[in-house]
C-alpha cells in the first residue's frame, strides 16, 4: 500500500475550509466549486468562497474528497457535489 500523496497548501486550506463548513461543496455555473448555498458575487456571480475544479479533482485523486452527486450534460455525466471523505 503506497503513502497519501502530501497535499499542497491550497489543497489543505480547501479541504480544512470545507470540513469546517459542513463537508460538503458543490459546482456552480462557470465550473466554480464553493459551500452549499452560498452567496453570489453581483459583479461575476462566483460564489462568496469558491475554489477551482483543478483543486476539487486533485483531492478528489488523493481520496481527501468523493463527488456524491452528479448531472446529466451534454457529453454525459459530470459531478456536481464533492463530500469529504
Amino acid at each position: 500500500m503506497s503513502a497519501k500523496q502530501q497535499l499542497s497548501a491550497t489543497m489543505a486550506y480547501v479541504l480544512a475550509t470545507v470540513t469546517e463548513k459542513g463537508g460538503k461543496l458543490v459546482r456552480y455555473q462557470g465550473g466554480y466549486w464553493g459551500l452549499p448555498n452560498a452567496s453570489r458575487r453581483s459583479h461575476d456571480g462566483k460564489p462568496d468562497w469558491w475554489t477551482g475544479t483543478s483543486t476539487v479533482e486533485a483531492l478528489v485523486s488523493r481520496g481527501e474528497l468523493q463527488y456524491c452527486e452528479w448531472q446529466e450534460g451534454r457529453r454525459g455525466k459530470f459531478p456536481i457535489a464533492a463530500k469529504v471523505g
